[in-house]
């Protein structure tokens, strides 16, 4: 698993749990990390663990 992979694995369980405000500061940080776009880190955090492979 890459490095981004694991980024976002890592806070796609806790971006679904908190409100509004924190999950701006999630996407910040996550953004910053991976230097993904910041509505496909939304989009993969959604998808995080629901995709067998």
């Amino acid at each position: 698993m890459n490095e981004r992979q694991a980024v976002i694995k890592a806070w796609s369980g806790q971006y679904r749990k908190v409100g509004k405000k924190d999950r701006g500061r999630i996407l910040d940080e996550v953004v910053a990390l991976t230097g993904y776009n910041r509505r496909y880190v939304v989009g993969l955090s959604r998808w995080e663990g629901k995709i067998i492979a």
